[in-house]
């Protein structure tokens, strides 16, 4: 149950950074002081990254 778990939460995290990567040109960036970007997505919700 924990391995099939687990390998679902590892495909979605791969998709959610697919999705990230090719619409982060898209989106408005912006960064704060703490080297973090907050990325506002097209459903409206901000979402923390650390800056590279």
């Amino acid at each position: 149950m924990l391995k099939k778990i687990s390998k679902q939460f590892t495909v979605l995290t791969l998709i959610l950074l697919i999705v990230f990567s090719f619409s982060g040109c898209t989106n408005k960036t912006q960064t704060t002081s703490n080297n973090y970007r907050t990325i506002t997505d097209q459903a409206g919700r901000e979402v923390k990254t650390p800056e590279k």
